[in-house]
């Protein structure tokens, strides 16, 4: 094949290239429009005490730091919390707080 025959191809066959690029481009609009939404966060802080002389300090410095991580984890799957999301995000799909609380996963991690 040549190049003269390759474009002349080209040219009697042009609206075949335009059809499938836009059958291509309806069919992945109509897939991303029937996909639900999500909404995603990540949030990642790191919690600690001044420094202490003595260990009695380093280790009551560490239970402090450690209630306080859990009662951020309490707060970050609270009710309160959970519906102040929904009211903001005015999310088009019913979502209530409950079910937010239910899909919101926290973790604590110790370095």
């Amino acid at each position: 094949m040549e190049f003269r025959e390759g474009l002349n191809a080209l040219r009697s066959g042009w609206w075949i290239v335009i059809a499938g690029l836009a059958v291509g481009a309806l069919g992945a609009l109509g897939i991303s429009l029937a996909q639900p939404r999500e909404y995603t966060s990540h949030l990642q802080f790191f919690v600690s005490t001044t420094d202490s002389g003595s260990t009695a300090d380093v280790f009551q410095g560490s239970q402090f730091s450690q209630n306080r991580v859990a009662s951020y984890a309490r707060l970050l799957n609270g009710q309160e919390l959970a519906q102040r999301v929904v009211d903001s995000l005015r999310v088009i799909h019913a979502v209530s707080s409950t079910g937010l609380r239910q899909r919101a996963r926290t973790k604590a991690a110790r370095f």
